[in-house]
Order: structure tokens, then C-alpha cells, then sequence
């Protein structure tokens, strides 16, 4: 299954972890100035993936009949909270609705980009010692170019509509960050040097570091920005989902149905993708 070096396996990982991130933020950095993402650029990067991660999170939780019969209440009472709420804080200001969701949004992506970086650490059978500098170093790679896009809006791009994020950050407090961040990735390194080859935990680390500083520091328009950041974050998890019902069926025969895209002859062929990708 695994080395220690990646979650599933170096051509797993490679070529739907890291590999379609670090291709997103390259070509993100050589696109002009003001490029938008356009009506197919959001079907494709907003509906397809990013949406459709979201909704890929059935497959682990009501589609899964243990996970339902563990969950139900949850499962159910959550979402139909969440949605009351949302619909009373648009009731009482739709910009004030759009900040919340804009900053919740930010939130989920950073706890995602950690959520893959802890799952490396734990395949590579690292403990405690160490798990809060990485930790930390993953909400610095990520926070300080949020704090930065703050300290200088308006940017040519918005998270969800401009305005949603609250102006007026000094700009010493994304710098303070920053130095915060170096000596945290200076620990980091001390720490990783004593704990021997991780490749795929170093790798996903850069690619964050990259999507981050890539995709909003030096992005110069709506489609660099949403271009690496969709990708680094729905291209992985749909991977991972995939991977993870496709192994349970491979090795009980259960799991959250067996739906067209995952089986063999799927058009999405998800299954035996991550069957191929997985053995190597």
C-alpha cells in the first residue's frame, strides 16, 4: 500500500494530490493580468470541482449505510440548522451573509490543506513530537496571504463577491505573520531533518505553500486566483473519496452503495483509476 513516503502511492498522489495543484499554480503564475474565469471556467472549476466535492462528502457520510445509522440525527439536524441560519443572517443583511460565508469558506479551505498534511503525518508514523510546529506552519502558509489580501484590497478578484472581506488590515500585521511563518518553516526543517524522508508530506507542504502565496499574492487576476486554489482543494478530496469507497468494496464488498462512476466500466472510471494508481 504505502512506504511511509505517500498517502496512497508515489503515481496516486502525484498525479491527483500534488501533481494537478503545482500544474494549476504554474500556470496561473504566466497567465496575464485580469484574466476572468468566465462562464465555462465556472461550470468546470466552480461546478465540477469545487462544488462537487462538496457534494462527493455523501458518498462518506448519508450514502454509507454504517455512517448513516451511526450519524443520522446529525446528518440530518445540521444541514437543515446551517441552512436556517444562513437564510436569517441574509434576512437581516445579505453583505453581512456573504462576509460570513467568505470567511467560513477561508476557514474550510486552510482546516482542509492541514486535514491532508496531519493524514501524511500520520502515515509516515510520526507522534506528537513535532505535530504542532507543522501544525502551525500550515496556518501561517496559509493565513498570511489572507491577512496580506486584506492589508491591500481591493484585489482584482473577490473570495465570493467584492466587498465580502472587511478592509482596512495594516499592513505590519500580514509582515508580522510572515516572520511568524519563517520560523515556524525553520523548525519545521530542523524537525524534519531528524525524522528522516517524507516525501509526499514535503511535497503537499510546498504545493500549499505554492497555491497560497501563488494564488493570491501574486495572482493577478480572478482566473490565477480561482484557477489553484479549486484545484488544490476539490481535485484531492474527490481523489481521496474515491480511493477510500473504492478500497472498501475492494476489500469487503460494503460501503456507501456501488454507484455508476465507481465502477469499472464507469464513464468516470474512478475506480479503476484509483485501483491502478494505488498499486504503484
Amino acid at each position: 500500500m504505502s512506504t511511509g513516503h505517500w498517502l496512497v502511492s508515489a503515481r496516486f498522489d502525484l498525479g491527483l494530490l500534488i501533481g494537478p495543484a503545482l500544474l494549476a499554480a504554474l500556470i496561473a503564475l504566466i497567465l496575464p493580468a485580469g484574466v476572468e474565469v468566465g462562464p465555462l471556467g465556472f461550470l468546470v472549476l466552480v461546478v465540477g470541482i469545487d462544488v462537487a466535492h462538496v457534494w462527493a462528502t455523501l458518498w462518506r457520510t448519508l450514502f454509507d449505510p454504517g455512517e448513516r445509522r451511526r450519524l443520522a440525527p446529525w446528518l440530518i439536524a445540521l444541514p437543515f440548522a446551517c441552512a436556517v441560519v444562513a437564510m436569517m443572517l441574509h434576512g437581516v443583511s445579505p453583505p453581512l451573509f456573504w462576509t460570513a460565508m467568505a470567511y467560513l469558506a477561508v476557514f474550510h479551505f486552510i482546516r482542509q490543506q492541514l486535514g491532508f498534511g496531519m493524514l501524511y503525518r500520520a502515515r509516515a508514523g510520526l507522534g506528537h513530537a513535532g505535530a504542532a510546529v507543522e501544525r502551525w506552519l500550515y496556518y501561517g502558509l496559509t493565513g498570511t496571504p489572507i491577512l496580506w489580501w486584506h492589508a491591500h484590497l481591493p484585489r482584482p478578484f473577490a473570495w465570493f463577491m467584492p466587498g465580502d472581506f472587511v478592509p482596512g488590515l495594516p499592513a505590519v500585521v500580514p509582515q508580522l505573520a510572515g516572520v511568524v511563518t519563517l520560523g515556524l518553516g525553520l523548525l519545521h526543517l530542523k524537525n524534519r531533518l531528524a525524522e528522516g524522508a517524507s516525501w509526499g508530506r514535503d511535497l503537499w507542504l510546498v504545493t500549499t505553500a505554492a497555491v497560497w502565496w501563488g494564488g493570491v499574492v501574486f495572482a493577478r487576476g480572478d482566473l490565477a486566483f480561482t484557477l489553484p486554489n479549486v484545484v488544490h482543494h476539490g481535485v484531492p478530496y474527490l481523489a481521496l473519496v474515491a480511493w477510500t469507497v473504492a478500497g472498501r468494496w475492494a476489500v469487503s464488498g460494503e460501503g456507501p452503495g456501488r454507484p455508476w462512476m465507481f465502477t469499472r466500466g464507469g464513464g468516470l472510471g474512478l475506480r479503476a483509476a484509483a485501483a491502478r494508481l494505488g498499486a504503484g
